[in-house]
């Protein structure tokens, strides 16, 4: 944690020197499920990837026409799908995970293509366990069986007009387990999104 603390701290000092400095918000959806030697393949009977949404602000502060500093606060739904038994079962397991994640990407963007990547924390708010058979589901939360931190990296590209609007792609991944237990499993997360940069346009 120290080391993200230590980069945000450069980064306020850096930020006096930039050339410009904008704000914006940005609003997503994501395919994500644990990656690992724990991990079931991704077969009939397994572990495949559950829909969830990131949301949240930014800040592009340009020091070159080309090359910018982007850190963001998002609120990412990460987490994992799994079928319990034989194909055609009606037993789902699904374990949702809420985190707040700090990523501090560099970017790169030329002609309106920018390509963009760095390190990310993410927080652990919430986790949620689902399992559903037919039509009956119930919920237990387990915050506990996981880790609160979760370090990870994010590449992405995109494209951004003048005006500000931002259309992008990105894959979110996990460094460590996110369980507190010897499982190895990590977080493995793509991501599509819009966003919007005020006062780019002018």
């Amino acid at each position: 944690m120290r080391k993200y603390f230590l980069a945000f701290l450069l980064l306020t000092g850096a930020t006096a020197q930039a050339q410009t400095v904008h704000f914006g918000l940005k609003f997503g959806v994501g395919l994500s499920r644990f990656v690992g030697a724990d991990v079931p393949d991704n077969s009939l009977i397994g572990t495949f990837r559950k829909f969830g949404i990131n949301a949240g602000g930014l800040a592009e502060i340009s020091f070159t026409e080309h090359w910018s500093v982007q850190p963001e606060l998002l609120y990412t739904v990460k987490g994992s799908k799994q079928i319990l038994s034989s194909p055609g079962s009606d037993q789902v397991l699904q374990q949702q995970l809420r985190y707040a994640d700090v990523p501090l990407l560099v970017k790169f963007k030329t002609h309106h293509v920018f390509v963009e990547a760095g390190p990310q924390i993410g927080l652990l708010l919430s986790a949620v366990e689902t399992y559903e058979q037919g039509a009956s589901s119930s919920d237990t939360a387990n915050k506990d069986l996981f880790r609160t931190a979760d370090p990870g990296y994010v590449l992405g590209l995109g494209v951004q007009d003048t005006n500000g609007l931002l259309l992008g792609v990105r894959y979110n991944g996990g460094f460590s387990r996110v369980y507190t237990q010897e499982v190895r499993a990590r977080n493995s997360d793509f991501q599509v999104y819009l966003g919007y940069l005020f006062g780019s346009g002018k």
